[in-house]
């Protein structure tokens, strides 16, 4: 696949980009905490990035299917550098404001949510369909390696020349995946232009109800949707609150924190990679089904885990599991779906996934404060079985199959 000259340059943007996306985190939630002490201004960053996922996605979804997606993410890209520029010279020049902090934080995000609808559509007009299960696989695993090394190398410029410079590298990484879309011919990233009959003027919210009405018209996308929405939900109950975990459960050690974050991308890499290896999407439903009732019986290991290296196992498991369903939901999205309406079903599910994660996060931290970790991840991971054994019954998830 990275012989076919598009492709590669997709890689290499998303590449660049999530180590940017990674750097971004980590220096973010170091200045903010740095400057002001306070774990409540932390969550305000965290909503200020969720906020414009779930407010941009839908509308994002509709101009991936109305206008050039290459274009889309080359803008989004240039955005995104343009922004953090502007706010390397604020914090050099004038110094910290948690205003402008949150400000930067939502045009990220919100370019962010512009970018990966367009990127993940895309893709089809690359790759002939037997091979995106591949190509998602390699994609995903590329991200969370990326995401690993840019955490790294954000605590290092943190470390040895401070946060400004920081900031800079991460507009840089998106000028660079900004040069390698310029780089993929335009036809490619044409979409089937939503077109109105003569006279007609289609407005957004039209646009939208058509994306919004093929899945709803479509049983086994509907049930997916609909049924994976509580995993977002109760995975955010859990993986916010590793660090957490960790002191409760093991050592409270740095590196062992660290191990265990890395844990999870390192499986999620695996699981992704695996996918195309056994043309998972063949049993899609299921597989998306079993993944989750797996994962719920890896949470539930968590909790009663009190030795390191079971607690990693259980961790990875997780991510191998993540990577799988991530994996195979994509590229059977991208194998079944129409190119005129792709974007806008991405789109509905990014959303639809999102949308849970701050819910989780606040429930989440309240059953820790009164009951501790070690109940919230029985509660989640038990929550998890049962929500992948509702969705291995449905008849839609059972039937949803790509050849």
């Amino acid at each position: 696949m990275l012989a076919d000259p598009s492709f590669l340059r997709l890689f290499s943007a998303a590449a660049a980009s999530s180590l940017g996306a990674a750097i971004f985190v980590v220096s973010v939630a170091w200045t903010v905490y740095r400057e002001t002490g306070s774990a409540l201004d932390i969550t305000y960053v965290g909503l200020a990035g969720a906020v414009p996922t779930v407010g941009i996605g839908l509308v994002a979804g509709v101009l991936a299917d109305r206008y050039n997606r290459r274009t889309m993410m080359i803008l989004s890209d240039s955005a995104r550098a343009v922004a953090l520029t502007l706010f390397t010279v604020w914090l050099a020049r004038v110094g910290f404001d948690l205003g402008v902090t949150l400000a930067t934080v939502v045009v990220v995000y919100g370019f962010t949510a512009t970018f990966q609808p367009a990127s993940s559509a895309i893709l089809p007009r690359m790759m002939p369909s037997r091979d995106l299960e591949d190509a998602n696989g390699l994609l995903l695993a590329t991200s969370q390696g990326t995401q690993v090394v840019g955490a790294a190398v954000g605590g290092l410029l943190i470390a040895f020349v401070g946060v400004v410079p920081g900031f800079a590298v991460n507009a840089g990484t998106y000028v660079v995946s900004a040069l390698f879309l310029t780089r993929i011919p335009s036809r490619v990233g044409a979409s089937s232009v939503v077109s109105a009959a003569a006279g007609e003027v289609r407005s957004f919210s039209r646009d939208l109800r058509e994306g919004m009405g093929y899945i709803r018209d479509r049983l086994p996308l509907l049930e997916i949707t609909l049924g994976s929405m509580p995993v977002n939900f109760l995975g955010a109950m859990v993986f916010s609150f590793l660090v957490v975990y960790n002191a409760s459960n093991l050592s409270n050690r740095t590196s062992e924190y660290a191990f265990l974050v890395a844990g999870i991308a390192a499986g999620i890499a695996l699981g992704a990679l695996a996918v195309g290896r056994f043309h998972a999407r063949r049993v899609a439903g299921p597989t998306i089904a079993l993944g989750i009732l797996v994962a719920g019986l890896g949470v539930v290991g968590l909790a009663l885990s009190r030795d390191f290296y079971l607690s990693l196992g259980f961790d990875v498991l997780i991510g191998v599991v993540i990577g799988l369903i991530n994996t195979v939901f994509a590229a059977t999205v991208q194998a079944i779906v129409p190119d005129r309406v792709l974007g806008r079903v991405l789109s509905v599910d990014l959303v639809a996934g999102s949308i849970a994660t701050p819910v989780g996060i606040i429930l989440g931290g309240l059953l820790i404060t009164a009951r501790g970790v070690e109940f919230d991840y029985l509660v989640s991971g038990a929550a998890m079985c049962l929500n992948g054994g509702v969705l291995a019954l449905l008849k839609g998830v059972r039937s949803l199959r790509v050849p």
